[in-house]
């Protein structure tokens, strides 16, 4: 075999590579994104099962092949137990990550936070800080829906009142 056969061999092999493993950009900049979460929330030394349902909305800075999306982002959720509450969060952030057919990311963001319990002869309604930090990691469908997982620290802090959750669940964007 000679060289010139071995080089296109090569070229074309890596051709395919790049042509499957690479998705096409998203038609347009704006996301819309749902996610389903779930997993502990560790309250005053106890910890209690729970979920956040979160809306996030973004715009992809349209930099691939790195993925760039400022984002604002609502959140409402709840835990059970023998301390029934909620928190809602507010926050402004950052989603950054590869495009790729499955883009993985990483997730920060910053911002108000809410939370009210009840339990054990005790309660309290407290606002304050809450940041969010996490990963995520998407399949793109098509070019305008993509489904996928994050897993995400909260963190809650007020008026000497902390709460943490590690979050688990599914999220899905429809780029508009």
């Amino acid at each position: 075999m000679s060289m010139r056969t071995r080089s296109v061999k090569w070229l074309g092999a890596a051709a395919i590579a790049v042509s499957i493993g690479w998705s096409a950009p998203a038609r347009a900049e704006v996301v819309l994104r749902p996610s389903v979460l779930g997993g502990p929330t560790f309250l005053s030394g106890g910890a209690y099962g729970g979920g956040y349902a979160t809306f996030s909305a973004g715009y992809n800075l349209e930099l691939e092949p790195i993925l760039v999306i400022p984002e604002l982002a609502a959140s409402f959720g709840g835990f059970g137990g023998d301390a029934k509450g909620f928190g809602a969060r507010v926050m402004g952030g950052l989603r950054a990550g590869a495009a790729l057919a499955v883009e993985p990311s990483l997730i920060l963001r910053g911002g108000y936070g809410h939370a009210s319990y009840l339990g054990g002869g005790s309660s309290f309604g407290a606002n304050g800080g809450a940041v969010q930090v996490g990963t995520g990691l998407d399949y793109r469908v098509d070019r305008d829906f993509t489904v996928g997982g994050e897993l995400i620290y909260d963190a809650f802090i007020a008026q000497g009142t902390t709460a943490h959750s590690i979050l688990l669940g599914a999220t899905f964007g429809f780029w508009l």
